[in-house]
């Protein structure tokens, strides 16, 4: 089994040093550029400072976050790491939030012990403080059943808010430890400590919220900069869970309005390149052993490994993937060629692969894509088994004679073929067998002696090109004209895999 290496920080001393020269060595292009436009942010923007950095479920959120810090502390700039869901299983955010910052400088040796000491000393005692006096549980019991207050989202908010601010104003321990963690990052390097919330989207709604409400009201102090890496619509969810708000006529913009109280900015993440995340899956390499077996070749046709790759990519993009869904994919995609029987037809098992994981998995794509093998409108095969005469062909003096022409010339009618073999009878037809395109021109010929003529090169030139766009079309995709066959083959090894391929099951090792 592979090490996950989204959390760098959790690899061995050795290994971790790989990222040293450069922590984004193994992220999707882009990530470098986009980790310095963010710390520009953190160097520049006044704090305290809390940045959502948004993305969906899968999209490399720790992958990203993790060499972030990784990075930033490498710009001696000093950065801690907090896993929110790891943590989730402690009642108080505060502690576990307290006992991450202690660690990092301990380990780190950035300030003088007798700054970390009394530091540490003001954390334990608004520590013993809380536990004594009250709990930040009970800033959401408020809403249980020790009160009378209505479950409302409106009334809720309020009450929370107030029960902080009310705390907040009386409590001596919490004013000492701000004023001494203010002190204490004055004396760092940068005069600023950053603080990665990782993972929240993943937490229980309760701890989830409570982080946010420690981070808004225990550590609005000068000098922290919070970055929390998460989705959404997610923390919307918590939000409707926490308060027990589950009314659907209720416009999501209430939530969100919510959550922004806690931010005060928001980037989204970087774009993923998706077509070098597929090569990279996917490479030549580690598909070498499909190659001298002639399942996938290299040059550009229906079954080669860049029409794979290539379509990968383009229905991952359209369908709005994560990454994590289209490693799997890629993965899938290699089982399949090698366990397939029939020809490999790499741009319909790219489609129904992505078009299956994102019914399965991913309500955020209703994307009506256009099936390669569908006789739909949208498909491309259908596209250029149209055959619609240019109007230019019967149009004489600037009058169109269109129903003349087909009346006349039947066999040019516009229509459209049912597959590639009857395009090839009818190109055959047109070009050896009577009557042949030169007893057309002759009955032509006649016709234009009398009063008029069809535009017949023109034609001509139209049916060739038609003929050559087809050709070229059938180099990446399979010239068969069985597609009901090639369908229902593809689609019961995706849809039903495991009965059709039992213990067969093996992901290339190689990937």
């Amino acid at each position: 089994m592979s090490t996950d290496k989204a959390n760098i920080f959790k690899l061995d001393s050795v290994t971790l040093q790989e990222y040293k020269s450069n922590p984004f060595f193994d992220c999707m292009p882009g990530a470098e550029e986009f980790a310095e436009c963010l710390k520009c942010q953190v160097l520049t923007k006044a704090s305290p400072y809390v940045l959502l950095l948004e993305n969906n479920f899968g999209m490399g959120k720790t992958h990203f976050a993790t060499r972030f810090a990784y990075y930033l502390r490498e710009c001696k700039i000093d950065t801690v790491y907090f896993s929110a869901w790891e943590n989730d299983y402690i009642e108080q955010p505060f502690v576990s939030f307290s006992a991450e910052i202690l660690k990092y400088f301990e380990i780190s040796k950035t300030v003088r012990n007798e700054n970390l000491a009394k530091t540490a000393k003001s954390i334990y005692e608004l520590i013993l403080n809380l536990l004594k006096s009250t709990s930040l549980t009970a800033g959401f019991n408020i809403l249980g059943n020790e009160t009378s207050i209505t479950v409302d989202n409106k009334d809720a908010i309020e009450a929370v808010e107030k029960f902080f601010d009310n705390f907040i104003k009386k409590d001596d321990f919490l004013i000492s430890f701000k004023k001494t963690l203010k002190s204490f990052i004055a004396k760092l390097p940068n005069h600023k400590l950053v603080i990665i919330v990782d993972e929240l989207d993943r937490c229980r709604p309760d701890y989830a919220m409570k982080t946010l409400e420690i981070i808004k009201h225990f550590f609005d102090i000068e000098g922290l900069f919070f970055i929390v890496p998460t989705n959404m619509r997610s923390l919307q969810r918590s939000v409707k869970a926490l308060y027990g708000i589950d009314d659907e006529k209720l416009d999501d913009t209430i939530y969100e309005n919510y959550i922004n109280k806690f931010f005060n900015d928001k980037f989204c993440m970087y774009e993923p390149d998706y077509l070098s995340l597929v090569k990279n899956l996917i490479s030549k390499d580690s598909v070498n052993f499909l190659i001298e077996k002639n399942k996938l070749v290299l040059c550009d046709q229906y079954n080669s490994l860049e029409v794979l790759q290539k379509n990968i990519a383009k229905f991952s993009r359209d369908y709005k993937l994560s990454i994590r869904e289209v490693k799997k994919i890629c993965e899938r995609a290699v089982y399949i060629c090698i366990h397939s029987n029939k020809n490999i037809n790499c741009e319909y098992i790219a489609f129904k692969l992505c078009e299956h994981e994102s019914r399965d998995t991913s309500n955020h794509s209703s994307i009506d894509l256009a099936n390669p093998l569908s006789k739909d409108s949208k498909s491309k095969k259908a596209e250029l088994l149209k055959f619609q005469v240019p109007q230019d062909v019967y149009k004489i003096n600037n009058t169109i004679y269109h129903q003349d022409f087909s009346n006349e010339y039947e066999i040019f009618r516009d229509r459209r073929f049912n597959s590639y073999k009857e395009f090839d009878d009818f190109y055959t037809y047109f070009n050896s067998q009577p009557p042949a395109f030169d007893s057309f021109c002759k009955i032509n010929d006649q016709f234009m002696r009398i009063s008029h003529s069809y535009n017949f090169p023109l034609l001509k030139n139209y049916i060739e090109q038609k003929k050559s766009d087809i050709d070229n079309y059938r180099k990446e995709w399979d010239s068969s004209d069985d597609d009901d066959s090639i369908r229902t083959y593809y689609n019961n090894v995706i849809e039903n895999e495991s009965y059709i391929h039992t213990g067969a099951f093996k992901i290339n090792k190689k990937l």
